[in-house]
């Protein structure tokens, strides 16, 4: 019997590519979008597990690109802030909760993302909320699963996770957690109705 549904936050929450906000940052720096990702991405897995503190992650790839950290900051929380929510998702969570599941989040999270989601009560529709980068793994690493398992006092097979990134969900298929790779709307609920009927 499925007791918990979890679910990722950047690629299911949002109705926009996370990619899109760094071509953006780019571009009002007037700097090739490859070259700001390259060194997004540099820093990133250290800043995801908490390894380095968002102030430390923006001024690498600040001091990275030569750019003024700053602005940088300025603009990252800015273009994020106008990252659309998807509103069908969010109902959809609602109505889960009525149904008595516990409602779970699992995201890879660099702290500057986190602050913002925080602050605008996104995470506040769910139960629970595990973040990579405040307890210090990410996925697709399987001791990040085994820790929310855990701490949610859960069986694999009570729980559905729900992740736009197919390696995420491949991983939680093994732990013998039911996955769904998300891709729209519609095709979670077709999903859903496989597990919840």
């Amino acid at each position: 019997m499925i007791k918990a549904i979890i679910f990722d936050i950047g690629g299911v929450l949002f109705n926009e590519s996370i990619s899109l906000q760094y071509e953006e940052i780019a571009k009002r720096f007037n700097i090739n979008p490859k070259l700001f990702i390259a060194a997004k991405d540099k820093h990133m897995n250290r800043a995801k597990i908490g390894e380095i503190t968002e102030d430390e992650f923006i001024k690498r790839i600040a001091d990275e690109l030569s750019i003024n950290k700053n602005m940088l900051a300025r603009y990252w929380k800015e273009i994020y802030m106008q990252k659309t929510i998807n509103n069908d998702i969010v109902m959809l969570i609602k109505r889960l909760k009525q149904m008595k599941y516990s409602l779970i989040v699992l995201s890879n999270a660099n702290p500057v993302h986190a602050e913002i989601n925080y602050k605008r009560g996104l995470y506040s529709i769910f139960d629970k909320v595990y973040l990579s980068n405040e307890i210090k793994m990410a996925k697709p690493d399987k001791k990040i699963y085994d820790y929310v398992l855990k701490k949610s006092k859960l069986k694999p097979e009570e729980c559905i996770f729900i992740d736009d990134r197919e390696e995420n969900v491949l991983v939680a298929n093994e732990l013998g957690i039911k996955g769904i790779v998300f891709t729209g709307y519609k095709e979670l609920i077709y999903e859903l109705n496989k597990y919840l009927l």
